[in-house]
């Protein structure tokens, strides 16, 4: 018998392969998986079960999907690297930010007028003379 999983919005390993011997007097067979979510909200396992002849690859019986829905929950992990992310991008705002105006501040204090030439239009008018 083999029983495959299939996985939505988690990762699944199995932790055993997918077909074992289910004939064997006095045994019962567990399959399991390592699940593992990226994100919180509700994750679905697909477990599809097929029954084969005896060693060979014939299928026999193949069950309809059996969906699973399982909820996953934020850990704390999760929300330190949620807040470590946003913190990132701010700083990251911030320090460009503070390059730019560094930049233009430097900009404008470099284009100093030349001391040959006045500041002011009206002081290089000649003065006028009077009567």
């Amino acid at each position: 018998m083999g029983v495959r999983a299939s996985c939505q919005d988690v990762t699944c390993n199995p932790d055993m392969p997918e077909r074992q011997p289910v004939l064997t007097p006095g045994t019962s067979e567990d399959w399991s998986w390592t699940l593992s979510a990226q994100s919180p909200g509700t994750a679905h396992v697909l477990l599809v079960a097929t029954t084969y002849d005896q060693n060979s690859n014939i299928a026999l019986h193949v069950t309809q999907p059996i969906d699973i829905a399982i909820p996953v929950n934020a850990t704390l992990g999760y929300w330190a690297s949620e807040v470590g992310g946003w913190t990132k991008a701010v700083l990251g705002f911030v320090g460009f930010a503070a390059i730019v105006s560094a930049v233009q501040w430097l900009s404008r204090h470099r284009q100093k007028p030349k001391k040959d030439t006045p500041a002011d239009p009206k002081e290089s008018a000649e003065p006028t003379k009077s009567p």
